[in-house]
């Protein structure tokens, strides 16, 4: 994954060539704890990985956990850190303890601008919440241009893994003008269904791959990735 703010895009997330074949599609299992999840996932044939370092959840990993997360997987796909509410310092120095390949970052106030997010040193994954019943879509569309943003359900005190949809009208609007990673209540029996009506450059489920909150069935892990590059195979002909 190369770099986004301040040093291009991220890997298979760009706007992709006029006339040419689409990009990959993103595929990424999120609020992985445990490195056989994490295998489970790369073998299924997933792009990256979600590893959550908000203490609130009840997917958060420590850096112990995470270390052994990518190491056992970090040369096949992308290790991405999860973080909400946190500055640029926790998140670089995360990043550099772990490994990470990249940042994603919930906001539940507020949300940051381009100048803050040259403070990253990692590619950095901007999650909005779209929210009804109008959600605010100027900060999604004014992203950096050609970058992907994640677009999630949520709620202020639980910016993400509720296992709610997020708006996919909305978000086909988005992903008209520029490259969504589509969040919120996905899993196996409707990821096919979403990736037709948003269009999304790439996919991205947790609480619906769980056997219970926090534990990921490896089951559900590979059924939700085939179900995605099935979709994906079927669009390439």
């Amino acid at each position: 994954m190369s770099a986004t703010p301040g040093g291009g895009r991220a890997e298979g997330a760009g706007s992709g060539r006029r006339g040419g074949p689409p990009p990959p599609l993103v595929v990424k299992v999120c609020g992985v704890r445990d490195p056989e999840i994490a295998e489970a996932a790369a073998r299924a044939g997933a792009s990256a990985v979600g590893l959550i370092f908000d203490r609130r959840s009840p997917r958060w990993v420590d850096l112990d956990t995470a270390r052994e997360v990518v190491a056992r997987v970090g040369a096949r796909l992308d290790c991405i850190g999860v973080f909400v509410d946190a500055e640029p310092e926790e998140m670089n120095r995360t990043a550099d303890r772990v490994g990470l390949h990249a940042v994603q970052l919930h906001c539940t106030a507020g949300r940051p601008d381009r100048a803050w997010a040259t403070l990253v040193e990692r590619p950095l994954l901007p999650a909005f919440t779209l929210r009804p019943p109008a959600p605010d879509l100027d900060p999604v569309l004014g992203w950096w241009p050609g970058a992907p943003v994640v677009l999630d359900a949520g709620t202020p005190e639980h910016p993400g893994g509720t296992g709610e949809l997020a708006d996919w009208g909305v978000a086909a609007v988005v992903a008209r003008h520029r490259p969504v990673w589509l969040a919120g209540g996905l899993g196996p029996d409707n990821v096919a269904a979403a990736i037709r009506a948003v269009g999304p450059r790439g996919v991205d489920a947790s609480s619906r791959l769980e056997a219970r909150p926090g534990v990921k069935d490896p089951e559900r892990v590979r059924a939700f990735v085939a179900a995605a590059r099935a979709v994906e195979g079927a669009r390439r002909g």
